[in-house]
């Protein structure tokens, strides 16, 4: 009967062994999960400060060649002045 008894906790030692041993694979396996989403967090956002660099770089050049344009447009309609005023002189 002791030897039946020492065998049945045996049985349930190698049990819980293995449950101990699946539950550290399962533990493992998270962490690793774990570090490689937070690799690709720290990556999007990395990538997400550069697009933000970028967009601010672009809109400070379309801003920039909105005043180009306004200046040249100026230039013109001051050329166009010019030109009407000599017309209206030559006549």
């Amino acid at each position: 009967a002791l030897i039946i008894i020492i065998h049945t906790y045996t049985q349930k030692l190698e049990e819980c062994q293995l449950q101990i041993q699946c539950l550290h694979n399962e533990c493992s396996a998270s962490e690793r999960n774990a570090s490689q989403t937070q690799s690709k967090i720290d990556r999007t956002l990395e990538a997400l400060k550069i697009a933000g660099a970028n967009a601010a770089n672009a809109r400070a050049e379309a801003d920039a060649a909105n005043a180009r344009v306004e200046s040249l447009n100026g230039q013109l309609n001051d050329m166009q002045a010019v030109i009407e005023d000599t017309k209206d002189c030559m006549e």
